[in-house]
């Protein structure tokens, strides 16, 4: 571990990463977690996905692994989401699509 004159700075670095971000975009990333966290406790495992290797394609079986969780996290959004008012019949694929749009821009912070 680092320490000494830096310190200070590595105890500070969390703080930085959401900065420039719009609000908007982390209030959005903030309901996708939500989400996100519900649907982790259902599959029974963590909602961190820390495995490098799967993200980047070295792995191809986690690579899967991880697409899979992916794509049953888009289903199931769907199925969790209400319609935007009483007229529509079924909510927009686009709005579970965008839950996984969230959840891939916080793993990516």
């Amino acid at each position: 571990m680092v320490g000494g004159a830096l310190d200070h700075i590595f105890a500070t670095i969390g703080s930085y990463v959401t900065v420039g971000i719009p609000d908007g975009i982390l209030a959005k990333d903030a309901t996708c977690c939500g989400r996100w966290t519900r649907f982790y406790a259902i599959v029974g495992t963590t909602p961190l996905r820390m495995d490098r290797a799967a993200h980047c394609g070295a792995d191809p079986i986690g690579f899967e692994r991880e697409s899979k969780l992916l794509c049953a996290f888009l289903i199931w959004s769907y199925g969790d989401i209400d319609p935007r008012s009483n007229s529509g019949p079924a909510p927009k694929p686009t709005s579970a699509y965008a839950m996984v749009c969230g959840i891939r821009r916080i793993h990516k912070r």
